[in-house]
C-alpha cells in the first residue's frame, strides 16, 4: 500500500529564515522522539507516511539574507539572487512566481523588473520554482501541505486556499486557536500546491525573522508555538490513531472484568480512507486478557455509547488475541469509531474485589 505524504517548505523570501529554524525544529524532533525516546507513536506515524522537507526553496537569497544579518545592514530583499532582471539588484519574488492565478489582477505582486514584489515573466520562470514543482510532481498521494514565511502581523496567522467548508472545520479544529485567512495574493505556493494535489494545504506567517535576531529566547518562543500545528498536520496526512477510555467503562461480574475503550481514526475524512495497526492491551494486575471484541463503525461525531455490558456483546466481533495481549484492527476509515471490548479473567477471588490498573495500548504496524 503507498504511503501518504506530507510536505514542508520554506524560506521563499530571503528573510524568511525562521521557517528554516522551523523546518529543522520539526526534523530534530522527530529524530529524537524516534531514535531515543523510541515514542510509538511516532513509530507509528513514520511508517504510514513519507514527510518530505524543502528547507530553503531560496538557498541564494537565504545566504544573502545571513551575511547581511552579519554586517548588521539587515536586507530588506523579498527575491532571489538575481542580478540580470534590474539594474538596482531585484530579483524575483519567488512566492510569486507559481501558476495558481499567476499575474491575476497584480494582487500582491509586480510586472516589472524593478518593483520589490516582481513575479518574473512568466510561472515557474525562475530554477527555483522549478525544482520546487518537480519535486511536488515526483510525489503521489500529497495529503497535506505547509509553507511557512516570516510575514504576518502577529505571527500567528495561517493562510489557505480556497477550502470546502469541511476542510476549513477540520483546520480549525486541528490548528486550535489561529487565525485562518484566505489566500489573496497571485502565483503563491500553497495555493499552486493545493490545485495540483488537492492537499490540505496552509501558509503559516511566523511574524518577522528580522525582529528576532540575536533573540535566542524569542526564537524558542515561537518554534514552539507553531509546532503543534506543524505535528497536526503530519497527523493529517494519514491515518491518526486516537484511543479514550469510556467513563465508567469498567464492567464486573464475578471473575470477569470488561473494559470498553474508543478507538478514533481523527484524521482528514476522504485523505486516507483505511487504518491498517496492531493494538496491544497490556496490564501490570494479576489479570489475564482473554477476549477482544470490535464494535460497528460509526460517526465519529455520534454520542458515546457507554459501558458495553455482555448481552450487547452479541453484537461486536471477537477478534484473535495474542499471548501478549496484541490483536489487529483493519480497516478503520477516517473520522470514524469502534468501540473496543477487553475481557480480563482473574483467578483471585472475584473480580468485583481485585484491582484493576489502567490498560494502556501500545500502537503497532
Amino acid at each position: 500500500m503507498e504511503k501518504s505524504k506530507a510536505v514542508f517548505t520554506a524560506v521563499h523570501d530571503p528573510s524568511d529564515a525562521i521557517g528554516l529554524s522551523m523546518i529543522l525544529t520539526i526534523m530534530a524532533r522527530l529524530l529524537h522522539l524516534h531514535e531515543v525516546v523510541r515514542c510509538p507513536i511516532v513509530e507509528y506515524i513514520l511508517r504510514t507516511r513519507e514527510i518530505h522537507f524543502i528547507p530553503y526553496v531560496n538557498p541564494d537569497g537565504y545566504n544573502l539574507f545571513i551575511n547581511g544579518v552579519i554586517r548588521d545592514d539587515f536586507l530588506d530583499l523579498h527575491t532571489n539572487v538575481n542580478f540580470k532582471t534590474c539594474e538596482e539588484g531585484v530579483g524575483v519574488q519567488l512566492n510569486r512566481n507559481y501558476g495558481t492565478d499567476f499575474g491575476s489582477g497584480n494582487a500582491g505582486s509586480g510586472k516589472t523588473k524593478c518593483e520589490e514584489n516582481y513575479r518574473g515573466k512568466e510561472a515557474f520562470s525562475e530554477s527555483e520554482t522549478k525544482f520546487v514543482k518537480h519535486s511536488v510532481a515526483d510525489l503521489t498521494s500529497i495529503l497535506t501541505s505547509m509553507n511557512y514565511n516570516s510575514e504576518g502581523r502577529n505571527g500567528n496567522s495561517y493562510y489557505v486556499p480556497q477550502v470546502t467548508e469541511a476542510q476549513q472545520g477540520f483546520l480549525h479544529e486541528i490548528l486550535g486557536d489561529v487565525t485562518l485567512e484566505p489566500l489573496s495574493t497571485d502565483g503563491q505556493a500553497a495555493a499552486w500546491i493545493h490545485e495540483v494535489t488537492h492537499a490540505l494545504t496552509v501558509e503559516a506567517s511566523m511574524g518577522s525573522s528580522k525582529s528576532l535576531v540575536g533573540k535566542p529566547q524569542g526564537i524558542a518562543h515561537t518554534l514552539k508555538r507553531h509546532l503543534p500545528a506543524a505535528w497536526q498536520m503530519i497527523a493529517a496526512a494519514g491515518p491518526n490513531l486516537k484511543i479514550k477510555e469510556n467513563e465508567q467503562s469498567r464492567y464486573v461480574e464475578k471473575k470477569t472484568a470488561m473494559f470498553n475503550f474508543e478507538v478514533s481514526n481523527i484524521g482528514h475524512a476522504g485523505l486516507y480512507e483505511d487504518l491498517f495497526a496492531h493494538l496491544q492491551i497490556e496490564s501490570s494486575t494479576e489479570f489475564t486478557l482473554t477476549e477482544v471484541f470490535l464494535g460497528p463503525e460509526r460517526s465519529i461525531s455520534s454520542d458515546n455509547i457507554g459501558i458495553i455490558n455482555e448481552e450487547e456483546l452479541k453484537f461486536f466481533t471477537p477478534v484473535k488475541v495474542h499471548h501478549n495481549g496484541e490483536f489487529k484492527l483493519e480497516e478503520l476509515p477516517m473520522r470514524t469509531t469502534r468501540s473496543v471490548v477487553a475481557v480480563f479473567k482473574t483467578k483471585k477471588g472475584h473480580a468485583d474485589r481485585a484491582k484493576v490498573d489502567k490498560v494502556s495500548f501500545v500502537i503497532k504496524v
